[in-house]
């Protein structure tokens, strides 16, 4: 199981949200989005989580910040928040972000996202699957589409889609313990990448052991409460 930081920015900021409220954010002082990653580069990560947070909420872009992590480290980064449409997901690819976490533009346009597979292959598009009470949200962590999120799995499987970061909302940034049990249940079905809920390293083998491929790690790294080599080591031994 591969652990993934995340890199949030709000503002051109490092943040990190409670529950995706924006109204919650937190900055991690003045600490910019390119230095964040490369902390992270720097402790051993190659693969980094970053979403433009004001894109997905539609309230601006930070796509100059993430093209700076781009091409400025060595590091492999996935990119989500605000992808509304091909042309924006195949520029981002081009300009050499290694998968693009579609949200919105998947669950509205799912034919037309798939098309993506084509011409990229199924390890660089991934669905975000953010859900509350295993009901698919959208528009940025704020609308309920009421689709179930083992009916959203299966559909988007069958499309050929492999990768989807699954991120229950309510235990997104605080601190509460990811929802192992629906990792367990889902975790066959596809490439999962687990998101929300990490506080301890006992939650990262919990989580490999549920057959997750991956987790997305921000708060708890950020807070101090393990670092990235603790938390490597533990997957790795456990």
């Amino acid at each position: 199981m591969q652990v993934i930081p995340a890199v949030d920015i709000m503002g051109g900021r490092v943040v990190r949200l409670e529950r995706g409220v924006a109204e919650t954010s937190k900055s991690y002082g003045a600490m910019s989005p390119v230095e964040a990653a490369e902390r992270w580069m720097n402790a051993g990560a190659t693969l980094l989580h970053i979403v433009d947070i004001d894109a997905a909420l539609r309230r601006g872009s930070n796509r100059s910040q993430i093209m700076e992590v781009v091409e400025s480290l060595d590091v492999e980064v996935q990119v989500g928040g605000g992808i509304r449409d091909g042309c924006e997901a195949a520029s981002l690819l081009d300009a050499g972000v290694y998968r693009v976490v579609l949200g919105s533009y998947a669950l509205n346009k799912p034919i037309e996202a798939a098309g993506l597979l084509d011409e990229y292959g199924p390890d660089r598009v991934a669905v975000a699957l953010d859900h509350r009470g295993n009901r698919v949200l959208a528009k940025g962590w704020t609308e309920a589409t009421g689709i179930l999120l083992t009916e959203a799995l299966q559909t988007y499987t069958g499309l050929g889609f492999a990768w989807f970061i699954v991120t229950d909302v309510d235990r997104d940034g605080v601190l509460s313990g990811p929802d192992v049990e629906t990792y367990r249940r889902i975790s066959g079905h596809a490439s999962i990448i687990a998101s929300g809920g990490v506080s301890r390293l006992e939650d990262l083998i919990d989580l490999r052991a549920s057959g997750v491929a991956a987790v997305v790690v921000g708060k708890a790294l950020y807070e101090g409460c393990f670092t990235y080599q603790e938390a490597a080591n533990a997957v790795r031994d456990a």
